[in-house]
């Protein structure tokens, strides 16, 4: 059986303040490390934790609050529609998906997934302290930070666009990456639901490498991975909040698999592989189940 969605994209344009809201996080960041509170909070943490697990645990406890979080809080809006005032942003409507993974499903290939996480995110710390980084070290200047987390913002693009186009060649999207797409309208459930492989080649790797080459200061590695997570959850939430319209280009994807490989739009770009918009006009095919849709058969 062929599954239909009709769908309407409630498309907002991108303005300047939309692109501020990681800008935000990091100063709102920066400022609570540099507060009298913050530095106290950071001294009493250098003195309990031993310097070797100060980056896994903070990388790790950011990772599983902002995952689950933003699951719990988006899967209880798809369900109720409660708050009505962020409900409005839905990006399809009707929302329809037939095909999707459970709940269930879900938590339990995320699940495995973090468990992978672990020894990933210990490999990334040794290879760290093999280049003598220093796990004490306090942030720098505001805009040092500020630069330091874009630097490490582009070589992710890079590095995102590079494992996603190649998981969209056609073994690797056969036999690791169609597992991502089975989700054909992205959910926060979606966004770390991916083989294992995909999992580490196309989530760690992108986000881990620039923390690696850059090796800045702890909590500048942290507030990166916080701006990356938040990044990777609301672009698959299936909303376009205000503070993040971004989410469309990749709900795209998730429809038409060959558009919006990156995660800024620079690769995409460079490529002309870029869509802001679904055709007027267009039903979109939700594919048949243990077949591919025509998208998919493009990808190949």
């Amino acid at each position: 059986m062929l599954f239909m969605a009709r769908t309407t994209y409630r498309w907002t344009p991108e303005r300047l303040a939309h692109r501020l809201f990681p800008v935000t996080v990091v100063v709102g960041w920066w400022l609570a490390w540099a507060s009298p509170p913050g530095e106290a909070l950071r001294q009493w943490i250098l003195a309990t934790v031993p310097n070797q697990l100060i980056l896994p645990i903070g990388l790790l406890t950011a990772t599983l609050l902002i995952t689950w979080g933003t699951i719990a809080f988006f899967h209880r809006l798809d369900e109720t529609g409660k708050p009505a005032f962020l409900a409005r942003y839905k990006i399809q409507t009707p929302f329809s998906d037939p095909l999707r993974p459970t709940p269930a499903q879900a938590a339990l290939n995320i699940g495995i997934n973090h468990l992978i996480l672990v020894p990933s995110i210990g490999i990334a710390a040794a290879l760290l302290y093999l280049r003598g980084w220093d796990p004490t070290a306090p942030m720098g200047p505001l805009w040092w930070t500020l630069l330091v987390v874009v630097g490490m913002a582009l070589i992710t693009e890079l590095a995102f666009f590079s494992a996603h186009y190649w998981l969209h060649t056609k073994w690797l999207y056969k036999h690791v990456h169609k597992v991502h797409h089975r989700y054909r309208t992205s959910t926060a459930w979606s966004a770390q639901y991916a083989h294992p492989f995909e999992y580490v080649m196309g989530n760690i790797v992108p986000i881990g490498l620039p923390m690696v080459l850059l090796a800045p200061d702890p909590l500048t590695i942290v507030a990166f991975g916080i701006v990356a997570l938040l990044n990777t959850q609301l672009v698959h939430s299936g909303y376009q909040l205000p503070f993040a319209p971004w989410s469309v280009p990749h709900d795209l994807h998730h429809y038409r698999v060959t558009v919006n490989y990156g995660s800024m739009g620079i690769m995409d770009r460079l490529f002309r592989t870029r869509m802001l918009r679904l055709p007027a006009g267009k039903d979109v095919l939700m594919g048949e189940e243990g077949a591919a849709a025509p998208e998919e058969q493009a990808a190949k």
